[in-house]
């Protein structure tokens, strides 16, 4: 079973957004994590789940 996301288990994320996030990361201004509220926390948890 992979662990890398499946464009139909994002469900109600649109392509759209996702371009708009790597757009973010692609010239950063600041990390992409902290534009959301709580970015950090949510960062953090998503890298401990993945190990």
């Amino acid at each position: 079973m992979s662990s890398q996301p499946n464009a139909k288990a994002m469900g109600a994320i649109r392509t759209s957004d996702c371009i708009a996030v790597l757009r973010l990361d692609n010239c950063p201004q600041q990390e992409v994590h902290t534009y959301a509220h709580n970015g950090d926390a949510i960062w953090e948890n998503l890298c401990k789940s993945r190990t």
